[in-house]
């Protein structure tokens, strides 16, 4: 293993730091370990430098003139001080050996179980971190009776990976979806059905969301021609909307019925496109769920003498206002006049149930950052109940994400995920049947469905999380650099190469065979695989992981492009497959966190 390598080198310098004391623990060489990070490469680095780096951090118990004092062993050669910590170079032989039976004796698990999962670095300590947490996800949630917007894409792909990654590193994960399927539209929705809506549209399959959506369209543009056209009449369906909302939270069997296959088929529909992308959830909840434990809620906080009522409506509300001289005023209401609950009551049902199902030790919201400050609201709500768990960061709470600008088909602005991954994968046709070099394709719709929507994942995944960016096909489905498309291109090739290089996978090879610079660069940024782990788990930061894949893209170009492996000398033949061979395993490996399945043929 690649922990191995960073025992030795904190075995080293920790005999130098206790001078032989008794005192030094085995947790002391694994927390040392830890800290110790594989320097960054590129095409154009100098493979003779250090691998490993200690750096120096303010407070760190590490002199700096420690490198004074090591003396070489057959596994390392050098430790000396450098600016930015101790620089410590591995015999190339032994780190080659080290790195590439880590990754085959792992296979898939590769860059999982490292110390550097185990601990991290608080003013220069090392701190154990939490293991085998209970985790809920919540992401997706789009909304019931409605086709599947893109505007829910991001909240997809960014909840999937969070999971993924949380999953991978041996935490119990719970993938929640909570549907959009209660409240006021549902009022709106219901009336408009009753006005406009069609039984025998209703019963047919795909055709009843869009009706759905025709109709909620239909009456929403009623109400705003009425706002300014005849305002009697906009009060008086208002208050029809409110009615239908208030006839299902008393439970009226008619509303419901027509609720209930809104829901059932709107499911149908999600689950054909998360499908298609590869995305599964252990749990479907939605508001609906919570409407009567929300009002358990607003009793709750009656008994603990939060809630006030409003005098002219009834309504009952909490005073969030915050105190002193930067005084704010905040009030949050919980229950409207007529009784009926609203988003954030039925939100504080839920987070308390599921703290009460699955003793969740955190739980992540994946929702963009104009939520922001509903979930500040929730929490302070939540503290102000005195509930212990959640005197945490709201930014643990609350996983933001920026918005996409400029998606759209050719045929013009996007409504629906499913527009885009059509055009995505016609798209990809186009391309594959005008390259000169594309071989026929026996499953040419699924590769270029795959492929489409590996372009799509990693044009979001790579930008900053809460950051806004803009998107453009053509770097989307951009074939020749930083894309989805480019690392499957790389895997592929890599299969290939397996495939037709004449030569047979052998463990028992001669690994001072590698020493050309592109063999020791690709070896050197494979053994930095579960650094770009943690870092990305630490922030949740899926761009981290993809930026190690595109990098490690090009080293794999570029060592291909130098390194032959057909009609070689076998010794070196079996070394350089097995260098291929494991970095097509890393390259898959942080493709399947990030919710793309490598392709072995393209």
């Amino acid at each position: 293993m690649v922990s191995y390598l960073r025992r030795k080198a904190a075995a080293k310098i920790l005999d130098v730091l206790y001078q032989g004391s008794k005192s030094r623990s085995h947790f002391d060489e694994v927390a040392l370990s830890s800290q110790l990070k594989v320097a960054q490469v590129n095409k154009k680095s100098d493979p003779q430098k250090p691998q490993l780096l200690l750096p120096y951090e303010k407070d760190s118990a590490i002199p700096e003139n420690l490198g004074q004092k090591f003396s070489e062993d057959d596994i390392i050669e050098s430790i000396y001080p450098d600016k930015d910590g101790l620089s410590i170079r591995i015999r190339e032989e032994v780190f080659n050996k080290t790195v590439l039976e880590a990754v085959l004796q792992d296979g898939p698990e590769y860059g999982l179980h490292s110390d550097v999962h185990q601990f991290t670095s608080i003013a220069g300590e090392a701190t154990p971190l939490p293991q085998g947490e209970s985790v809920v996800v919540e992401y997706s949630s789009p909304n019931v009776a409605k086709q599947f917007h893109v505007g829910h894409m991001r909240s997809t792909i960014i909840g999937n990976f969070v999971a993924n990654i949380n999953q991978a590193l041996g935490h119990k994960v719970v993938r929640l979806n909570y549907l959009g399927d209660w409240g006021a539209q549902f009022g709106v929705l219901g009336v408009g059905l009753e006005k406009y809506g069609s039984q025998e549209n209703l019963e047919a399959g795909t055709t009843c969301i869009e009706h759905l959506y025709e109709v909620y369209v239909k009456i929403n543009e009623e109400l705003e021609r009425l706002k300014t056209t005849d305002p009697e009449k906009h009060s008086a369906l208002q208050n029809e909307t409110r009615e239908f909302q208030k006839r299902m939270e008393e439970g009226d069997e008619k509303a419901l019925s027509t609720w209930r296959k809104c829901r059932k088929d709107s499911i149908e529909e999600f689950t054909k496109v998360y499908s298609r992308l590869g995305v599964v959830f252990d749990e479907y909840h939605g508001e609906s769920m919570y409407y009567e434990k929300a009002k358990d809620i607003i009793e709750e906080l009656k008994r603990k003498g939060l809630l006030q009522c409003e005098k002219d409506t009834g309504a009952l509300f909490l005073d969030l206002s915050e105190e002193g001289n930067d005084k704010r005023k905040k009030i949050v209401t919980l229950q409207r006049s007529d009784g009926t609950t609203l988003y954030i009551s039925r939100d504080l049902a839920a987070i308390i149930h599921r703290q009460e199902k699955y003793n969740f030790d955190r739980i992540h919201y994946v929702v963009e950052n104009g939520q922001h400050d509903h979930f500040k609201t929730l929490v302070q709500i939540l503290k102000r109940m005195d509930y212990p768990w959640a005197n945490r960061s709201i930014d643990e709470f609350h996983i933001k994400f920026g918005r996409i600008h400029g998606m759209s088909t050719r045929k013009g602005q996007v409504v629906y995920l499913s527009d885009v991954l059509n055009e995505a994968k016609e798209q990809v046709i186009e391309i594959l049947k005008t390259t000169a070099t594309t071989k026929p394709l026996d499953n040419l719709e699924e590769t270029a469905d795959i492929l489409g929507i590996s372009g799509i994942i990693l044009r979001d995944l790579q930008e900053i999380r809460k950051r806004d960016y803009k998107f453009t096909w053509e770097r989307a489905l951009n074939f020749h650099s930083d894309s989805g498309i480019f690392l499957q291109y790389a895997h592929a090739r890599m299969c290939s190469l397996e495939r037709n290089c004449g030569v047979s996978l052998s463990t028992d090879v001669d690994f001072s065979c590698l020493k050309e610079p592109e063999a020791l660069r690709l070896i050197q940024h494979l053994a930095r695989f579960d650094h770009a782990i943690h870092n990305s788990f630490t922030h949740l930061e899926a761009s981290t992981i993809v930026k190690f894949l595109f990098n490690l893209g090009h080293l794999i170009n570029a060592a291909n492009h130098k390194l032959q492996v057909k009609n070689q000398a076998m010794d070196l033949a079996q070394a350089r497959l097995l260098m291929f061979h494991c970095s097509r395993t890393v390259l898959a490996n942080g493709m399947r966190l990030l919710g793309i399945k490598p392709l072995d043929r393209m």
